[in-house]
Parts: C-alpha cells; sequence; structure tokens
C-alpha cells in the first residue's frame, strides 16, 4: 500500500483556514467599531494567506529564508488575533502558527479539518 500526502491540497487547506480566522477576526473588530484592529487584521491576515500562495506546496522546495519570513508573517497575524481575544471575551483565537489546529468560529462547527491524511491507494 503506497500512502501519497496532496501538497497542493494541504496548502490549499491552510490558505483557507488563514482566510477564514482573517474575515472572522476582521467582521468582528469591524462591528465592535475597533477599525485600527480591523484594518491591522485584514492587513496582517491577507499578506500571510498571500505570501503563503507564492511559496511552493511542497515544503521540501521552500527556502530556509522563505520559512522565516513567513514564520514572522503568522506571528504578526496571531498577534493581532489575540489582541482581538483580549478586546472580545467571546472570541477564541484559532493558532495560525500551526495550521494543523482546526479553526472553530464562535458559531461552532470546523472549517476544513485538522490535516490532510494520506490516501492509501
Amino acid at each position: 500500500m503506497t500512502m501519497i500526502f496532496d501538497f497542493l491540497l494541504e496548502k490549499a487547506r491552510e490558505f483557507t483556514l488563514i482566510e477564514d480566522a482573517t474575515l472572522d477576526g476582521w467582521l468582528r473588530a469591524f462591528n465592535a467599531q475597533n477599525f485600527r484592529l480591523a484594518a491591522r487584521i485584514v492587513n496582517s491576515g491577507l499578506l500571510a494567506e498571500h505570501y503563503r500562495s507564492l511559496l511552493d506546496a511542497d515544503p521540501a522546495n521552500i527556502t530556509p529564508q522563505q520559512s522565516s519570513t513567513y514564520s514572522d508573517l503568522k506571528q504578526t497575524f496571531q498577534a493581532t488575533l489575540d489582541e482581538l481575544a483580549a478586546f472580545d471575551t467571546s472570541y477564541n483565537a484559532p493558532l495560525v502558527g500551526d495550521h494543523h489546529v482546526p479553526y472553530e468560529p464562535a458559531g461552532g462547527g470546523v472549517y476544513g479539518g485538522a490535516t490532510t491524511e494520506p490516501t492509501p491507494q
């Protein structure tokens, strides 16, 4: 039995989780009229999301510099989500630094899934 890991699907899932967290966080901050935080959330989230879209789907092809830059972008985004969580105590900030943690919006449910499991063939 050969196990296949779909790097493109994993990349798409990571991109989607960041986008979901960005839009949810932005909307919460905006609705609370915290417009500066809303702008920082959308700016840092979209930057991390779009930078990820430019990286190769196979982690073996991502350079150490690219990995470091992406890690820094995710940390900046996480800091804005943590600030929102401190401002809005009903908000459970997802851990964007570890995209294997499923994102659960305040309304419940899981977007995406925890991981992309290898497919037996």
